[in-house]
């Protein structure tokens, strides 16, 4: 098995790769701005603009490479609901609605990660 060393696709796996750190960053940004420290809170919603930004990158990236290719689209699907989950997260936020808003930031560090590692594997 062949391992895909395209241009898309190493680009595609290390910008998933920084969104998943940019996520766990996120997290540590909100525990402090709950608790209290109020700088924290403007960075992490500066974070979740690059975010949103990184992940339409990658959604652009995911079609690209699997243009023409149907094995490849699974791996485009899940790129494309990047943007869509990180713009229901910076809706959430806006709509402060904090709890739904803490379980969506899981939802996209676990896409963000999985797509990282999922895509990390031998291709065939």
């Amino acid at each position: 098995m062949a391992v895909d060393t395209s241009p898309a696709f190493e680009s595609l796996r290390r910008l998933a790769a920084i969104s998943a750190l940019l996520t766990l960053v996120q997290a540590a940004l909100a525990i402090g701005f709950l608790r209290g420290v109020e700088w924290m809170g403007p960075v992490h919603g500066a974070i979740g603009y690059l975010i949103l930004v990184l992940s339409l990158f990658i959604a652009r990236l995911g079609v690209s490479w699997a243009t023409g290719d149907r094995a490849r689209r699974r791996t485009m699907w899940h790129a494309a609901s990047l943007p869509a989950l990180a713009g229901i997260q910076i809706g959430l936020a806006t709509s402060q609605l904090k709890d739904i808003h803490m379980v969506m930031g899981i939802v996209f560090f676990v896409a963000a990660f999985t797509l990282f590692s999922r895509s990390g594997r031998a291709l065939g």
